[in-house]
């Protein structure tokens, strides 16, 4: 009995009411504090369209790292403008999300090129390349972890033990 509200972008204000929202980030190629200025356009929109004061994040993967750099006010655009923290997120649930980077992106950068690229990952992407643990991007992000006050923040990481090995799914 819920009501999609689409799939809203960050260069349209134009939002209907919904109960819940699907996002992608644009192809901007951008690292996660410029998906994390995307991601304060949308909610200014979503919360519009509802009347609503505050709105819970479910992020997956990298959308987590977007969320907490709106949150922790690092949310900046290409073109360098801030978006300030607007305390307008209830809950932020985070799945899959490398908060301390991510092996598959080393991986890529360093070796696998060519596979990463069928895959269709850019391994030289600044996205990419702000997931490599001990990035610039991940040590200013971690560096900073005083989070807001809001009602709840859940991280759901998945790992298990494959053979002799640590499987992590980022």
């Amino acid at each position: 009995g819920w009501c999609d509200g689409g799939s809203p972008s960050s260069n349209n204000s134009t939002v209907p009411a919904g109960d819940f929202y699907t996002l992608n980030f644009s192809d901007s190629g951008g690292s996660f504090f410029v998906q994390g200025f995307e991601l304060s356009a949308i909610i200014s929109a979503v919360r519009k369209a509802n009347s609503a004061s505050k709105v819970i994040l479910v992020a997956h993967s990298m959308g987590g790292l977007a969320a907490r750099a709106y949150l922790q006010d690092m949310a900046t655009s290409a073109d360098h403008l801030h978006a300030s923290y607007g305390h307008d997120v209830q809950q932020l649930i985070t799945v899959g999300t490398p908060h301390l980077g991510s092996m598959e992106a080393e991986f890529c950068s360093t070796y696998a090129l060519d596979l990463c690229l069928l895959g269709g990952l850019n391994p030289d992407s600044v996205a990419e390349l702000s997931l490599i643990p001990g990035s610039d991007a991940l040590t200013v992000l971690n560096a900073n972890v005083t989070m807001p006050a809001i009602q709840q923040y859940v991280s759901i990481v998945v790992t298990w033990a494959k053979g002799n090995t640590l499987t992590r799914l980022f």
